[in-house]
């Protein structure tokens, strides 16, 4: 088991929308194009925070604005990684792009097959997920994926949906606020980020410790 300094997190809650367009199947006819990526609000996160958040890492200039390529390490049982971007795609937001379901570069934390990342079995005749079965399987209304920056400059990812910490996690009132909050960047101290062995029935529960 390791231990490592993580000093900076972002964090989303993902709407019916999000879900909708990330695992929308094709249906004959049509020309696809949907959405692909996660949204991050520059209200919650601002141009600024991302500048932070990838200290060390130059930006490729884009159409849009910045955009931002560095690797993410999926906390799970195979540690997979994967080349990821997030950049500007309009004032109101920067995104994750490429994460809509069976992509190559979706996060491998945010899947069913790797840490049982809820999916839907349920759709409807223009191929989006039904409705009420994210409902069931987000009964609380907070799926909520995070990445995290460990001082040793590594992007992890993970994702929970308790509505309140369980008893035994831990919190101090920065991480509450991904409880608390639809969207967010967190600067963290004395915060420690566990990563436990490939083995570990539970490698992807809640990783934050305290010192």
């Amino acid at each position: 088991m390791e231990r490592q300094n993580v000093d900076r997190v972002v964090f989303r809650r993902i709407t019916q929308n999000d879900w909708n367009y990330l695992y929308k199947e094709a249906r004959a006819g049509q020309s696809g194009g949907y959405q692909s990526y996660i949204d991050f609000p520059t209200s919650a996160v601002t141009p600024g925070n991302w500048r932070d958040f990838f200290n060390g890492i130059n930006p490729n200039d884009t159409n849009s604005g910045p955009e931002y390529a560095f690797q993410i390490i999926s906390l799970g049982y195979s540690y997979a990684r994967t080349e990821n971007r997030i950049g500007k795609r309009r004032d109101s937001t920067f995104s994750l792009r490429e994460q809509k379901f069976g992509n190559e570069h979706r996060v491998v934390a945010w899947t069913n097959a790797e840490t049982g990342f809820p999916m839907p079995q349920r759709f409807d005749n223009s191929g989006f997920p039904e409705e009420q079965e994210f409902k069931d399987l987000n009964p609380d209304d907070n799926l909520t994926v995070y990445i995290a920056r460990l001082a040793s400059g590594e992007y992890y990812a993970s994702w929970f949906q308790e509505k309140q910490p369980r008893p035994d996690w831990f919190v101090n009132s920065e991480l509450q606020r991904m409880f608390d909050e639809n969207a967010g960047y967190l600067q963290l101290k004395n915060v420690f980020f566990e990563i436990k062995p490939f083995d570990d029935p539970v490698a992807f529960d809640w990783p934050f410790r305290g010192s």
